[in-house]
């Protein structure tokens, strides 16, 4: 369904996207298996990429999209995420202070330039290492024990 949101988002009132399910299916990477769960990457740029690309299909059908899973309720990837064009998050009740926190004290401009950043990167070690560069000096604080 993501390969084909431009064609979707024309006849459905809004777009939904499991970040969770998302990443494992474009990598066949259960995150549960130990075998594999090295390769459960959310910052590879093909998951950027492709959530990019949903998003925009959403915005071009004048309809809403919004996104579930770790990714959402992960400080570091909702910055991301928000910089995409993603407004509508939905996470665990326990990570929305940390998150709502990185929000409130950041602006749309930098979300933004930071996906712009990320988007021309070409691995995802270099997209961690730009995020948490961003944002761990800033919210060192509130990002002590995050998960990525």
């Amino acid at each position: 369904a993501a390969l084909t949101a431009d064609h979707l988002a024309r006849h459905c009132d809004f777009l939904s996207v499991g970040t969770n399910d998302l990443i494992q299916y474009a990598f066949a990477a259960d995150r549960e298996n130990d075998d594999v769960a090295y390769l459960y990457q959310p910052l590879h740029p093909a998951v950027l990429r492709t959530l990019k690309s949903m998003i925009e299909a959403a915005r071009a059908a004048g309809i809403a999209i919004s996104v579930c899973g770790d990714m959402a309720g992960d400080p570091f990837l909702t910055w991301i995420l928000i910089g995409l064009g993603l407004r509508d998050l939905s996470m665990d009740p326990d990570r929305i202070p940390l998150v709502k926190a990185v929000v409130r004290g950041s602006t749309l401009v930098e979300a933004e330039a930071l996906a712009a950043e990320a988007l021309a990167l070409d691995n995802e070690v270099a997209i961690g290492d730009l995020v948490r560069s961003r944002l761990g000096s800033r919210f060192a604080a509130e990002l002590d024990g995050s998960a990525t």
